[in-house]
């Protein structure tokens, strides 16, 4: 499964990047169409980023299998539930271990953001 996963990742990108390699800068298009074209280079630059790192995640998950690793959480030790791993073969953590993982980034996340906007505006709105 996750060798058929990281072939189908390896297509797309050559699918997604060789368009990318091919295409001019737009010669003869007015104004409008240069900004839509720019904004659809930088939605496909994105899905782009995006396969290449599920390709990079399926890449770590058959090393995690050839060591043995495979399957087991990065957390607890316990073991990733097949039904999980069918969703994600590339899974580190179990379910119970994600959901704590993902709530301490949001965490992590609302703190930044707080911080960030107490040292550009200070106190001035009361924060």
């Amino acid at each position: 499964m996750l060798g058929d996963r990281e072939r189908e990742m390896q297509h797309a990108l050559r699918r997604r990047v060789r368009p990318l390699l091919a295409a001019g800068r737009g010669d003869g298009l007015d104004e409008p169409e240069l900004i839509e074209a720019d904004v659809q280079e930088h939605i496909e630059v994105a899905l782009i980023q995006i396969k290449g790192e599920t390709l990079e995640r399926v890449r770590e998950a058959l090393t995690r299998l050839d060591r043995g690793e495979y399957g087991y959480c990065v957390e607890c030790a316990g073991e990733i539930s097949e039904q999980r791993l069918r969703a994600l073969p590339f899974a580190v953590r179990c379910t119970a271990c994600e959901a704590l993982h993902e709530r301490d980034a949001a965490e992590e996340r609302r703190f930044a953001s707080a911080t960030m906007f107490r040292s550009v505006f200070g106190n001035q709105f009361g924060t």
